[in-house]
């Protein structure tokens, strides 16, 4: 364990962050001084998750964070407004939920124009060790916010603030404590798609649309996607995507493909001119066995043969030209069916889903 300790201008006049780093018996080493000029009161949490443990120090209206490099020593302060004037208290913790910490500071005068509110400074962290704009929540009482302390006081599982007041009010006859209980949302994502287009497809064609990523109460991070089509049967359609992620504010094309049907691949000539082809060969060979009756005298064969060939003509007549199914007429035909295409979104933890879905018809 190491020792981190505020240097205040008691003798020197000097003020900063000393670290003394242990020798694991009990003794440390000599202190070694970072953040000069801040106001000796510090933390230490590692802000930008590479394992190492930060620095963060109060400046006169400022926090400065110094990024650890895991040897004990520190790079040089970046400095952010802390949302007030003269900041007392420091503090970390996820209040919005999204894995990464935020600095909570307590300044007793917000805007120093009415030097006897204060307010709370919450910097939201980006996760690398920088931090957004603070935003603040101004305090009840008098003289106040002086210490304060991050903790789930209701249960809810989010870190909510206490935070210390000299006066409750002017008489300045007791000081109290002001209580903010965590409201905010947990990140979350959003997932729309848009209709078809084209709306109705026939055999082999395509259609697409477009899936939305977006992002709700400060969402970061990549959503993994992927797609299914109802009914599933051997004659649904195939659905794809550009890509199988994707970010807050980023689009990706999906396309769904109608199959091939077979009809499709005979198509039909019908029954028209080409039949009457049938009627010149008919007839050669109705004269021919006409004449080979009158030779043979035979009345018999003569009445079968003319059945027969009423046969071959009707026959004839009756059958298809092409070589096509007689119940598809190829391309889109009068049946149709209606699919449902869901597109699914999964966070990185997989503890957040979203679907969206659109339908396409198929002929």
């Amino acid at each position: 364990m190491d020792l981190v300790t505020g240097i205040f201008p008691v003798l020197s006049g000097d003020t900063g962050i000393s670290v003394l780093l242990g020798n694991g018996d009990g003794t440390f080493q000599p202190p070694v001084n970072y953040a000069p000029g801040s106001s000796g009161v510090a933390t230490v949490a590692d802000v930008n998750g590479d394992g190492n443990e930060d620095l963060l120090a109060l400046y006169g209206d400022s926090v400065g964070v110094l990024l650890g490099n895991g040897d004990g020593t520190f790079q040089a302060a970046m400095n952010y407004n802390a949302g007030g004037g003269g900041p007392i208290s420091i503090a970390t913790g996820d209040v919005n939920q999204d894995g990464k910490l935020d600095v909570l500071v307590s300044n007793p005068c917000g805007s120093c124009a009415s030097p006897n509110i204060g307010n709370l400074g919450v910097l939201l962290g980006a996760g690398d060790g920088s931090f957004n704009t603070a935003q603040t929540y101004e305090a009840v009482g008098f003289r106040s916010s002086w210490m304060l302390a991050a903790g789930d006081f209701n249960g809810d599982g989010k870190p909510d603030v206490a935070l210390s007041i000299t006066c409750i009010d002017n008489l300045c006859q007791s000081g109290g404590v002001n209580v903010f209980l965590n409201v905010a949302k947990p990140p979350d994502f959003s997932l729309t798609l848009s209709s078809f287009a084209p709306s109705v497809i026939g055999s082999g064609e395509s259609a697409g649309s477009t899936v939305t990523v977006g992002a709700v109460d400060n969402f970061s991070g990549s959503i993994a996607l992927s797609c299914s089509v109802k009914p599933s049967t051997g004659l649904s359609p195939a659905c794809a995507l550009s890509s199988s992620s994707a970010t807050a504010g980023t689009a990706v094309t999906l396309t769904v493909q109608a199959p091939v049907s077979s009809g499709s691949l005979r198509p039909q000539l019908g029954y028209g001119v080409a039949n009457l082809f049938w009627v010149p060969a008919i007839g050669i060979v109705l004269s021919s066995m006409t004449s080979s009756w009158k030779r043979r005298g035979r009345e018999r064969g003569s009445t079968i043969g003319r059945v027969v060939l009423v046969g071959m003509l009707l026959g004839g007549l009756s059958m298809p030209t092409g070589c096509g199914d007689s119940s598809s007429s190829g391309g889109k035909g009068s049946a149709s069916t209606t699919y449902t295409v869901t597109v699914g979104g999964t966070d990185s933890s997989g503890s957040l889903k979203h679907s969206a879905q659109a339908t396409i018809m198929v002929e």
